[in-house]
């Protein structure tokens, strides 16, 4: 298994949610899979294992304020 870390695209950057550590949206999720396999140009037979929000640094989770948008990145799981 190859574990990828990519930053999230422009789009996600600013998706405004509720809460730092609230797991990806189905939208997120989406578009993180697309810019992997776009930038990394891989195959269709390639399978995403595990999607899952990389959490922020712990100061940016504290200096969140509801409304604020925020740099979100996705831990991914591979299998070739």
């Amino acid at each position: 298994m190859t574990y990828i870390l990519e930053k999230a695209s422009e789009q996600q950057k600013s998706t405004r949610i509720a809460h730092p550590l609230e797991p990806l949206t189905a939208e997120e999720i989406k578009v993180a899979v697309a810019t992997v396999k776009q930038v990394r140009s891989l195959s269709n037979r390639v399978r995403f294992m595990s999607v899952a929000l990389k959490e922020p640094p712990k100061d940016c989770v504290l200096a969140y304020s509801p409304g604020d948008s925020l740099d979100r990145q996705a831990f991914y799981g591979v299998a070739r």
